[in-house]
């Protein structure tokens, strides 16, 4: 995903799950070639993520062609 920053920049953000045999499996991560993003996520920040994903997930849904599900 490509967000646009106030800094009138962008960068390129890959949101995924921590895998399996993780200690913080299944929760977010966040990953890039931005050397200046801090890759922790905190417990709340995961929570944000997911609802943020969740939301974009709905939207995209709605506009999928019937065939598509």
């Amino acid at each position: 995903m490509t967000l646009g920053l106030p800094a009138a920049y962008s960068i390129t953000v890959k949101v995924a799950s921590a895998p399996p045999g993780r200690p913080d499996a299944g929760y977010s991560t966040l990953g890039g070639p931005f050397p200046l993003l801090n890759t922790a996520v905190t417990g709340a920040e995961h929570l944000e993520l997911r609802t943020a994903l969740d939301t974009i997930a709905q939207v995209v849904s709605r506009h999928l062609h019937p065939e598509a599900g």
